[in-house]
């Protein structure tokens, strides 16, 4: 068997060079590197669970319509109050792009730019300034956040099993800095796709 890469490892991919916010992305258009095939774009995934076929579709209003037709209204509302505590932690995920952060003293020279853009981030969220304090969740796993947002089992399993297409483990171990990232980039106003590269990762 060959095993790929999950699909959301490359939303944004597609974007055009500078533009991405996609950790990938950003490496190639930082060594001058193109897709040699191409990114084959679409806007939705299948998920096939006992009670019946979930479309993953990359909009909001879509996904929350789904949601109520598996789980009902009060999973819609518990939906609801996670992506409002996601919103401003995603806007603080895609400030910083992944070619900013390091793990040795270089970090200072790196991060400093994007300290001002940081900082808006978090203040901007529906919460303003207290948004600040909700900066620490992003070193936290999602579960943090799914534990106090999300009681409905159904929801919970979805949750779980998103974490795990993203970082192939579920919501107690998946960084909830990489989940605000995946939910700032598919639910965006002016939309998103989902970008898979021509002939795969190899």
């Amino acid at each position: 068997f060959h095993f790929d890469a999950g699909p959301s490892y490359f939303l944004g991919l597609s974007s055009p060079p500078g533009e991405s916010i996609n950790g990938v992305r950003q490496v190639m258009d930082a060594v001058g590197e193109s897709l040699p095939d191409g990114v084959a774009i679409y806007n939705s995934l299948k998920m096939y669970f006992p009670e019946g076929k979930f479309e993953c579709v990359a909009n909001r209003e879509t996904y929350r319509d789904a949601i109520a037709r598996f789980a009902g209204d009060e999973a819609v509302a518990e939906w609801d109050a996670l992506e409002r505590a996601m919103s401003g932690l995603g806007d603080a995920a895609v400030a910083v792009p992944f070619a900013g952060m390091r793990a040795d003293a270089g970090v200072a020279l790196t991060m400093a730019k994007y300290v001002p853009p940081l900082f808006r981030a978090l203040g901007n969220g529906p919460r303003g300034a207290e948004g600040f304090e909700d900066a620490k969740y992003l070193r936290e796993n999602f579960s943090v956040l799914v534990d106090e947002h999300v009681k409905n089992p159904w929801l919970r399993g979805l949750l779980d099993l998103e974490c795990f297409v993203i970082s192939g483990l579920k919501a107690d171990a998946t960084s909830a800095a990489i989940m605000a990232f995946t939910y700032a980039e598919r639910h965006k106003e002016e939309g998103c796709v989902y970008d898979y590269p021509i002939g795969g990762s190899m």
